[in-house]
């Protein structure tokens, strides 16, 4: 939390964060439209689920966002370790 980061380092991941949880967005649109069948099941618990499982993959697109920043940040200290 206190580490510096440079702000081309920052803009990269972040776009990359944003690109992937605009491809995610639209892929959670695409399986609600055409896959209306656990509707019909589960009712709305399934648009629980599809909550749920929609947070969980957004905070992993987040972190995975971080461990990008933190690479471009460090990629002299991850060559030296290669």
């Amino acid at each position: 939390p206190l580490e510096k980061v440079h702000f081309i380092n920052a803009l990269k991941a972040g776009v990359i964060a944003a690109t992937l949880l605009e491809m995610i967005k639209y892929a959670m649109f695409a399986y609600i439209q055409y896959f209306p069948v656990y509707e019909l099941i589960y009712g709305t618990l399934s648009t629980v689920m599809l909550v749920m499982l929609w947070v969980y993959l957004a905070w992993i697109i987040v972190l995975l966002g971080a461990s990008f920043c933190y690479c471009f940040e460090n990629k002299e200290l991850i060559k030296l370790d290669n």
